[in-house]
């Protein structure tokens, strides 16, 4: 019996030796689950504090970076030049710059560009027979934006058909002979002109009088040999006859 009383004691004091260990580990977790949670906690502080940072410091470079375009925008369009054209433009405090190809100094003077014309030939165009006539320039930037072109002929002025950098195509419908042709991009400034020589046939009668030409030099060619080859043969048949009458007066004598 006291054998058995103490084999049940001592299982007793087994159990309550475990569950004493067990109270203790479960302490040890829910130790390490609050730290862990503080860990958490503090970390996702620490995050937000850094994005917080890092949001102030963006928000700071905006602003820097915006005040030093005000500057910018102060230093080159409240700073303005003294008196610019109304065409020009300024592009640095005290300098003027008129738009690509025009002519002046952007403060006094900024003006169209005015065309030489120097050449010119006419034409048909084909599909509807219409007379053109394609002039020829010069003096003009290829940095000018041509926009419109204006044919003047005599008192007339009319827009190109077409054009480009350095021709226009004008309208013709009658004889323009004697007559000058000039070009203007605003038909207001005309540029030199040319004075159109003849109409739409002038090319025909150049054709015709250099054809004229060749056959009268051809011409003229064949009469120089034929009337000089004559001279030769009636000298050889006097010389002869002279001859003979030089030998009879020697016998007569």
């Amino acid at each position: 019996m006291i054998i058995i009383l103490s084999i049940v004691e001592a299982r007793r004091g087994q159990i309550n030796m475990n569950l004493t260990q067990d109270r203790d580990n479960t302490s040890k977790v829910e130790q390490n689950s609050l730290n862990k949670s503080e860990i958490s906690n503090a970390t996702t502080e620490t995050n937000n504090h850094e994005i917080s940072k890092l949001a102030r410091i963006n928000e700071s470079n905006i602003r820097l970076s915006n005040n030093l375009k005000q500057i910018t925008k102060n230093n080159f369009t409240d700073v303005k030049c003294d008196k610019c054209h109304d065409l020009a433009h300024c592009i640095w405090p005290g300098i003027c710059q008129c738009p690509p190809g025009y002519e002046g100094n952007g403060i006094q003077t900024c003006k169209i560009p005015t065309p030489y014309s120097f050449q010119y030939k006419l034409g048909r165009f084909a599909e509807n027979s219409t007379v053109y006539m394609n002039v020829s320039y010069t003096g003009v930037s290829s940095k000018f934006n041509i926009t419109q072109v204006f044919c003047k002929i005599g008192n007339m002025s009319l827009p190109a058909i077409n054009f480009g950098h350095q021709y226009a195509i004008c309208n013709t419908t009658y004889s323009k002979h004697g007559l000058e042709i000039s070009l203007s991009f605003d038909n207001i400034h005309f540029g030199e002109g040319i004075v159109i020589g003849n109409s739409f046939l002038s090319g025909w009668f150049s054709f015709i009088g250099i054809g004229l030409g060749i056959i009268i030099g051809i011409a003229a060619l064949i009469l120089l040999f034929t009337t000089k080859s004559g001279p030769l043969a009636k000298k050889d048949e006097v010389i002869p006859l002279t001859r003979d009458i030089n030998r009879s007066d020697d016998f007569n004598a």
